[in-house]
């Protein structure tokens, strides 16, 4: 009689072992039985064993808000900042100048923060989308 014996198989595992390809702190090296696979991290595109990063402001694909913020494309994402006269918008309500995910930005009304310069006598401040005016008061 003769008793077949499986061949056993033990895996190597390259991403434990560091002898894999994978690009540095762009990409994560997976395991796989018989070898490892190459995936690029959120915010890189590529094979695994090359990423590059995604110009999240030139293709649009942040939520930066269209007028009152800028976007700043970092490695591996994005940041946004209100523009001048604009602060960010929280669920609780404007919370400074920074980035603006959670809300978009909201203009300030420097008429009634008083961060305006319409200080000389007879003007009056008149609040404008991410601005404000002095004009002249009537009588």
């Amino acid at each position: 009689r003769i008793t077949k014996f499986p061949v056993c198989f033990r895996d190597v595992d390259e991403c434990a072992q560091g002898s894999h390809n994978c690009t540095g702190s762009t990409a994560s090296c997976v395991n796989a039985i018989g070898g490892y696979t190459c995936l690029c991290h959120q915010g890189f595109t590529g094979s695994g064993t090359a990423c590059s990063d995604i110009d999240e402001c030139a293709t649009g694909s942040h939520n930066c808000g269209a007028d009152q913020a800028n976007c700043n494309n970092t490695p591996g994402g994005y940041t946004c900042k209100c523009s001048e006269g604009y602060t960010v918008r929280s669920s609780n309500g404007p919370t400074g100048d920074g980035p603006s995910g959670d809300g978009g930005c909201v203009n300030i009304d420097e008429c009634m923060t008083g961060d305006h310069d319409c200080k000389t006598p007879g003007t009056v401040c008149q609040d404008t989308d991410g601005s404000f005016l002095c004009d002249c008061r009537h009588g």
